[in-house]
């Protein structure tokens, strides 16, 4: 607005200048008026265009705005999304352990929420139970290392002993047993559903009743196992109903076996008149069955051969529980139930429980390379040396001292002798220097002495046996030996015709192949390897 005024009274100043200059001046009123509406109208227009300019450069500058935080909340979404999708995917308890670890473990619903706590409700009264799933510590990682060769690179999690794993719904506040009968039932949760136990034998022994319970109205069916089961009617302590065909009279709280199919009457309902009958019933092929403590767990379905589970019970005066336990073994993947590698699961039965092999830690492996050669005469190295050559595959994979290395020289003279190669591609001597083979984080000390006639190189616990002069592994040349590449001074691994996996994650590569070339190929982790289990 000041540039408009500004303008109007410039041209009157100019107007008012040529009237005082003599000029003349012979605009009339409309004239001037038309004058001054025009240098208006310009004026407004650069006004107009200065204000667009400011407010493009303002709308750019919002919409950039407005495009970041559009930007931001998406990805606040996303993250969100993940976390709940995270959270949805795993509630449970997480293991894990190293490479020669087990899972010993005690788990309780603060650990698995889906695990019962709480009141059992019995003859009137209230008992405390739970359902508690423990590892003993035969519940372990197994690697080809220590058990089955043919594990090879790959780490498996199994049961080296029975009873490794056991779940059982333990009664905390000890039940009266005599007075458990089919009119007074212990109804316990179990695996994901119900069994009731309608008879103590003894400590060890029990019946039970199981199945979902259907309330019918007189008249109605239901198809179980293929026959159809009518509800006819009702009485004060019982009820007739028809399988296929076949009546039979019903007591309640009694289990019958009617025309093949087991009927337990739960309760009645009985009014005046036929049409107001109605009742509530277990049905099934086997709803009532009697185990005893050790017998194979069959509860869900037969086996197929060997059970993996055993019932465990005991309804003694102390130390009450139902439950399950393992009865075979895994340490081996030609048994009858092999032991699981990473991304496998173990469940108990009824699938109310996943023990999943969830991961091993996820590593870069960097390669150690023995072999035999010949290294001639140069800077500290005297005279030429048959000699163990070790390489690395990266330029920092030994560490002498305080200097890096990817090449050593190991020979034997009447003293075992250590050289190494430094980054001006001369050698070194290392002898009686602190050795250490390095990836990451992940460090392994490396020795090499004199032993029974061998120069024996260790790494870590892998000792390797080598004959420098006669450029031999072990004690004949291309020949694989077990004991020429031995594993925690005991497991000779020599004649492994597959990968070796050790506790650490290191892996010996295609052992006995190699060892038929005089060679010995390492991979090193670069942290240690761990394994983890998840229970759901």
């Amino acid at each position: 607005m000041k540039k408009i005024v500004a303008v109007c009274v410039a041209l009157l100043a100019m107007i008012s200048l040529l009237v005082l200059s003599g000029c003349e001046v012979s605009y009339d009123q409309a004239e001037v008026d038309s004058m001054i509406a025009d240098s208006v109208a310009e004026a407004q227009a650069v006004k107009d265009s200065e204000y667009q300019g400011q407010l493009d450069a303002l709308n750019e500058q919002m919409n950039k705005i407005a495009d970041e935080l559009e930007a931001s909340a998406a990805e606040k979404e996303a993250l969100e999304l993940e976390l709940s999708t995270e959270a949805e995917e795993f509630v449970g308890e997480e293991i894990t352990v190293s490479l020669n670890g087990n899972f010993k473990a005690v788990i309780k619903d603060n650990d698995l929420t889906k695990l019962f706590d709480g009141i059992v409700e019995f003859d009137g009264d209230d008992y405390d139970a739970e359902e508690v799933i423990n590892f003993k510590n035969s519940f372990e990682v197994l690697t080809s290392a220590r058990e089955d060769s043919e594990f090879g690179a790959e780490a498996y999690i199994g049961a080296t002993a029975k009873e490794a794993i056991s779940y059982k719904l333990v009664l905390n506040d000890l039940v009266n047993k005599s007075l458990i009968t089919d009119d007074e039932k212990l109804e316990i949760p179990f695996l994901g559903t119900t069994i009731s136990i309608v008879k103590v034998i003894n400590s060890g022994e029990i019946t039970i009743l199981l199945g979902d319970e259907t309330y019918l109205n007189a008249g109605e069916s239901i198809t179980v196992d293929g026959k159809v089961i009518t509800l006819v009617k009702t009485g004060t302590n019982g009820a007739v109903v028809d399988v296929d065909g076949i009546q039979a009279m019903l007591i309640t709280g009694k289990t019958e076996k009617v025309n093949g199919i087991q009927i337990n009457l739960k309760d009645v309902f009985n009014d005046d008149g036929v049409e107001f009958d109605s009742a509530s019933l277990i049905v099934g092929e086997d709803i009532q069955m009697t185990i005893a403590d050790a017998d194979d767990f069959e509860l869900f379905g037969k086996c197929e051969d060997e059970c993996f589970f055993e019932w465990a019970i005991n309804i003694g005066n102390k130390n009450q529980y139902v439950g399950i336990r393992s009865n075979e073994i895994q340490d081996d993947l030609d048994r009858d139930f092999p032991p699981v590698k990473v991304g496998n699961s173990i469940f108990l039965p009824n699938d109310y429980v996943e023990i999943n092999f969830a991961e091993v830690t996820e590593v870069d492996y960097m390669s150690i390379e023995l072999s035999f050669d010949k290294v001639y005469a140069d800077d500290e190295l005297a005279t030429d040396l048959d000699a163990v050559i070790l390489k690395s595959g990266s330029a920092d994979g030994f560490l002498i001292g305080n200097e890096e290395s990817d090449e050593l020289y190991i020979g034997y003279n009447g003293t075992v002798v250590i050289y190494y190669l430094d980054d001006d591609n001369k050698i070194i001597d290392a002898t009686g220097k602190s050795i250490k083979v390095v990836n990451d984080d992940f460090k392994l000390v490396l020795t090499a002495v004199a032993n029974g006639g061998f120069t024996v190189i260790s790494i870590g616990d892998i000792d390797i046996k080598t004959k420098p002069n006669a450029i031999s592994l072990g004690a004949n040349a291309e020949e694989a030996e077990a004991n020429e590449v031995i594993y925690d001074l005991t497991k000779n691994v020599g004649t492994s015709d597959s990968d070796v996996l050790c506790d650490n994650g290191v892996i010996i590569e295609d052992v006995e192949n190699n060892a038929d070339n005089d060679e010995v190929v390492l991979q090193i982790p670069s942290e240690e390897v761990e394994a983890t289990i998840t229970i759901a």
